[in-house]
């Protein structure tokens, strides 16, 4: 993934414990770890609505499949709208975890 040795990370670690101190290198690690998680959250979110929109778009173009064009308009801004409603739905479940530490 990334090509770091353990060398490389326990060398990293004492710069970080000589630099940041014992005191506060769990505090930011932890934080570090959530904004992590926050980019694997995001990156999980905008691949699920490509590959949604992917299958909505070779759906709406299969030729035994097609629908009137007003019903499949409808159809894709309910979806969409749907996808916006999770989206920030599971951003505000996290937000209030987060508020909960």
């Amino acid at each position: 993934m990334l090509d770091v040795s353990w060398v490389e990370i326990l060398f990293i670690v004492i710069i970080g414990i000589l630099v940041i101190g014992p005191k506060e290198l769990p505090t930011i690690l932890y934080n570090l770890g959530r904004l992590l998680r926050r980019f694997q959250y995001m990156r999980y979110a905008i691949l699920n609505q490509f590959d949604d929109f992917m299958q909505k778009e070779e759906l709406r173009q299969a030729p035994s499949l097609k629908m009137p064009k007003a019903a499949a308009d409808k159809e894709r801004q309910d979806d969409e709208a749907e996808a916006e409603l999770s989206f920030l739905k599971d951003l505000r479940n996290e937000v209030d975890e987060e508020e909960k530490f």
